[in-house]
């Protein structure tokens, strides 16, 4: 069965503040500057969002700000006529998600996850992601998913699809900050650089089945919450080794033991990266385990990537730098950043 709009659902996930009225300053809605397009296309789209972003002020009326919120956000670019008739289809398309602090397993400090470890103490989102992510893929009705981040667009998300068709049991994901090491799909020449990463999916925009997404989102959250019962022995040979994995510290693990039995997939000498550890999790979801990564091309079949350049206009973040990529200026180029 084909991906197409019917049969596949948008999830937009992030922070979103619904009750800053300054649209030009309010980075976290950008999702919504083609929001008329993505109603027109998909016919279930999943908003997943914090409750304590969303309207920290007034728990009262939660519900109902997303809708006053957008609503007046469409008027105002689109028309009050036209702006109208968009927020019909919200209404009847949208799904929002609203999350409730992290769990007890971690800390909170500056607006992050502090993560709680014997090995590690350090700051982190991907925590606050994967809570979301988690549960938005559960309320996905549809058996195929893009995921998108909310202070992100791509006003085309057709290349993305047509790649996920020639393969829907396949991993498709942009090329933003993706490391060269599998097929890519692209105009420009990265593919032949020197790997000298392990597995780094690009985990801005990317499209797989919801099930294996869910699977692996929930499994993840789960274990950072330490409940690791859900891996297997052949994934993991000690709860030591664990803990590393879900640290971001398996190089540490890997010097102290002089282990020789884990793969370059994992790239053991550098810290682990986020989309590293979202990747193995999509991989195991599938039964996929790290017994079966002797080699490369056992693990890099399931992927592929896409160039942003190919998903019309855009908008995409790098927070952490202050760096915002777009289609009008400053463009994304892989062969530049795919070298860091």
């Amino acid at each position: 069965m084909l991906a197409n709009g019917e049969n596949t659902s948008l999830l937009i996930q992030g922070p979103i503040n619904f009750a800053n009225d300054n649209f030009s300053q309010n980075k976290t809605i950008t999702w919504a500057m083609h929001l008329d397009k993505y109603l027109e296309y998909f016919d279930e789209i999943v908003i997943s969002t914090y409750d304590f972003v969303t309207c920290p002020e007034d728990e009262t009326h939660k519900d109902d700000i997303p809708q006053q919120f957008l609503n007046q956000f469409l008027a105002r670019r689109l028309g009050y006529d036209e702006g109208h008739k968009i927020f019909d289809l919200c209404k009847e398309k949208i799904k929002f998600v609203f999350s409730p602090s992290i769990p007890s397993s971690l800390e909170e400090e500056d607006g992050k996850a502090r993560f709680v470890s014997d090995y590690l103490n350090y700051l982190t989102t991907f925590h606050y992601a994967l809570y979301t992510m988690s549960n938005g893929f559960r309320e996905v009705s549809n058996p195929y998913v893009i995921k998108m981040r909310s202070d992100e667009y791509y006003s085309d998300f057709s290349r993305l699809i047509e790649v996920f068709n020639e393969n829907p049991d396949k991993f498709v994901c942009g090329n933003i900050f993706c490391k060269p090491t599998w097929p890519y799909i692209g105009d420009d020449d990265a593919w032949k650089f020197k790997r000298k990463h392990g597995i780094h999916i690009g985990d801005h925009v990317f499209m797989a089945k919801t099930k294996h997404l869910y699977a692996a989102t929930n499994n993840l959250f789960a274990l950072y919450d330490n409940d690791t019962d859900i891996y297997e022995a052949d994934t993991f040979s000690s709860k030591e080794e664990v803990d590393e994995f879900k640290n971001q510290t398996w190089h540490r693990f890997v010097d102290r033991n002089r282990a020789t039995h884990i793969p370059d997939i994992l790239h053991p000498k550098d810290k682990l990266c986020p989309e590293t550890i979202l990747y193995c999790s999509w991989l195991w979801a599938q039964g996929i385990t790290q017994g079966k990564w002797s080699k490369w091309n056992e693990y890099d079949q399931p992927f592929k990537v896409v160039d942003i350049n190919s998903l019309g206009q855009y908008v995409a973040r790098w927070n952490s730098a202050g760096i915002t990529f777009s289609s009008d200026k400053d463009m994304f180029f892989w062969a530049r950043w795919s070298r860091t």
